[in-house]
């Protein structure tokens, strides 16, 4: 096991530890929206700061996507995308959203 693996694994089971396991994660807007960008990004940051574990976090809107849901995105890293048009703009339209299959879509 490594020393991350063990750190993280004692911290969870209450265990003494050297110290706690420490990460972050945020949002790569500028390239999240394909699978390649998110990764190669997700990776460089986990390597640049050498975090104990790393959490997976997928573009911020793709739960609504799938709904009709488009954005507009600056290609700034720092700036979140946009609403471009959003499924539900009134209480009516709540009637027209329908359950998505969990296999398929964004």
């Amino acid at each position: 096991m490594s020393e991350k693996r063990d750190r993280v694994v004692a911290a969870v089971a209450g265990q003494e530890v050297d110290r706690p396991p420490i990460s972050t994660w945020r949002h790569f807007y500028d390239v999240e929206m394909t699978g390649n960008g998110l990764v190669e990004a997700m990776l460089a940051f986990h390597r640049t700061y050498d975090w104990d574990f790393m959490k997976v976090n997928p573009r911020a809107q793709y739960h609504v996507e799938d709904w009709g849901a488009t954005f507009s995105y600056t290609g700034d890293a720092a700036t979140p995308p946009t609403a471009a048009s959003l499924p539900v703009a009134a209480v009516e339209d709540w009637g027209r959203i329908r359950p998505l299959s969990p296999t398929h879509g964004a």
